[in-house]
């Protein structure tokens, strides 16, 4: 039989909301949840090298820190994902704006281009499956000890790696039935904590 262990956040908050709360724990799960998205925002999509990414990460958590209880689910940003977007967007161009590494090796019109081209690197939606893999994976990682491992397992073997929930009941030794419920309680609690998914 598949038992949950007791959760990290013993109510129904979701991750931002117990943030705003100052629950114990929150901003750490936060801080490690979106770190690798604004740090793939960072390198990968505005292609700045790691030290600056470093140094924009913790300008763009200062910034959520601060503002964090006035988001606002709406037309401008959708979801925290896009308001995050937003916020890493104009960390990157201040960062270039005012001196980042990048921008004062290059200076003048590639720095000013550079500048430019960062709305459109970033607020696109082209990358999506890539930056939900990025954040579902983390959460995953920081949530899994609120699972059984056979919880665990039956969710990553069927969502992840694609398998049929007949080979996963067959390899983990369980029922088709049990399966299913493992893999509906691990999607609730993803949904419960970032309530983007």
């Amino acid at each position: 039989m598949l038992t949950e262990m007791p959760s990290r956040n013993d109510t129904s908050l979701t991750l931002i909301e117990s943030v705003r709360n100052n629950a114990a724990g929150a901003w750490d799960r936060f801080v490690e949840i979106y770190s690798p998205l604004i740090y793939y925002w960072c390198t990968t999509k505005a292609q700045l090298p790691r030290e600056d990414a470093s140094d924009i990460m913790q300008d763009v958590f200062l910034s959520i820190s601060k503002s964090i209880g006035t988001f606002r689910r709406d037309e401008t940003y959708g979801s925290l994902r896009g308001w995050i977007r937003v916020i890493t967007t104009n960390q990157i161009r201040s960062h270039i704006r005012h001196g980042g590494k990048e921008a004062t090796a290059q200076g003048g019109t590639h720095a000013h281009q550079q500048l430019n081209a960062v709305p459109e690197t970033l607020l696109g939606t082209d990358d999506e499956p890539v930056e939900t893999s990025i954040l579902m994976r983390k959460a995953l990682d920081v949530l899994r000890n609120s699972f059984s491992e056979s919880s665990y397992q039956a969710f990553w073997l069927t969502a992840m790696e694609g398998k049929t929930t007949a080979e996963v009941a067959q390899s983990l030794g369980l029922t088709e039935s049990a399966i299913r419920q493992a893999c509906y309680r691990v999607r609730k609690r993803l949904r419960d904590e970032l309530d983007e998914f």
